[in-house]
This record gives structure tokens, C-alpha cells and sequence, in this order.
């Protein structure tokens, strides 16, 4: 069945007006959709290590990760959580999460295990930075972590950035030993030498 273009003046005013109500309706879509993926257009994350790695480090060594997130407006429209997921030879960790001036206020979640998150109340709106810090001690070797910012529906925010020094964490002895050398009945002597700063 093939319909005839309408030839009065009424038809093809409605198809015109048809024809613009479906522009309006997919200009409005691609709007939405933009405004809806696009909460954080303005945020950094970026985290230092400390000491900093490669490096070999000695067994019990505390290890201290400092996190930043910075915004310069409203950056969510929820809550905003900050996570960072240490390797699991990082032991008796914690986490502290700053308030910052002006802004609303953060929760710490999960010391003394590999995941450790700060939360804030709700969507945060200022432009001095959250900093979250995480320290553990080294029981292996250490590999560097994954450090993610979400928004109250999981939506990833943003990747993070690592500053210089991050990097992975290699266990040392701790000592070196030496063995003397003696006659048998004689009494045996190994010498130990502490690396610095173990004790």
C-alpha cells in the first residue's frame, strides 16, 4: 500500500510539525544522555608512594600512600567513593580521610584489610582537595595498587594518576650472614649484619 504525499495544506503542516516534534525529541535525548555521563567533568586523582619504589625495602617497613582527589565544582550526584586496593602483603594497614574546609565530610572503611575506602556524605561541591592516606607494613613483596573513584551508582569517575615514585616493592632479607670458617671442636661463629633500619 502506497500512501499519496497529503495535498492540502493541513497535511503537510502536521507532517511538518511531525517532522520537528522528532528532532526536539532526539536533540533532547543526546542532551540527557551528555548531562547523565558527564557528573565529573572536572576531577583528578592522583596518588604519591612513600618510600618510593622500585626499591627493596626491609621487612616491617611502613609504607604510606597518599591519595588526591580535586575537583573544581560540584563533582557527583551522589555520594563519591574512594577506593584503593593494596596488595595483601601489606599488613595492619589504615586509612585516615580528610574533611576539606568547606566541604562535606568523609568516612574511613576497612583498616586492616586489602581494600581500604573513603566515603563522603554526599555529593561534594568544593575545590580543596580530599586526601585520603593509607599505611601498611611490609610482610612480601609489594605490588602497586589499584586506586578507583566512583560515584553513588558505581560509575567509574575518573583513572588515576601515579605520581613519581610509585612503584612496586621488593622484600630484602633484612640481614646479611656471615659464616666462619672453623676446625671441627671448634667453636662455630656466624655473624649477623642488620640491614639499616632494622633492628
Amino acid at each position: 500500500m502506497t500512501l499519496a504525499a497529503p495535498r492540502s495544506r493541513q497535511g503537510r503542516a502536521f507532517l511538518a510539525l511531525a517532522f520537528l516534534a522528532a528532532m526536539v525529541a532526539v536533540v533532547g535525548g543526546f542532551l540527557w544522555a551528555t548531562q547523565a555521563h558527564a557528573d565529573l567533568p572536572t576531577t583528578t586523582l592522583t596518588y604519591t608512594q612513600s618510600p618510593t619504589g622500585p626499591a627493596t625495602v626491609n621487612p616491617g617497613t611502613l609504607v604510606t600512600y597518599t591519595i588526591t582527589l580535586q575537583t573544581t565544582g560540584t563533582n557527583s550526584s551522589g555520594a563519591v567513593v574512594l577506593t584503593a586496593a593494596v596488595d595483601a602483603d601489606l599488613k595492619l594497614t589504615t586509612v585516615t580521610c580528610s574533611t576539606p574546609a568547606g566541604g562535606v565530610a568523609w568516612t574511613a572503611s576497612g583498616a586492616g584489610t586489602a581494600t581500604l575506602v573513603c566515603t563522603s556524605a554526599a555529593a561534594t561541591t568544593n575545590i580543596n582537595p580530599e586526601t585520603m592516606t593509607v599505611t601498611g607494613n611490609v610482610h612480601g613483596n609489594i605490588s602497586v595498587p589499584t586506586v578507583t573513584v566512583h560515584d553513588g551508582a558505581g560509575a567509574t569517575i575518573t583513572a588515576a594518576n601515579t605520581g613519581a615514585g610509585v612503584g612496586a616493592l621488593t622484600l630484602g632479607a633484612g640481614a646479611t650472614v656471615t659464616d666462619a670458617t672453623n676446625f671441627p671442636g671448634i667453636a662455630h661463629t656466624f655473624v649477623f649484619t642488620l640491614d639499616p633500619g632494622v633492628t
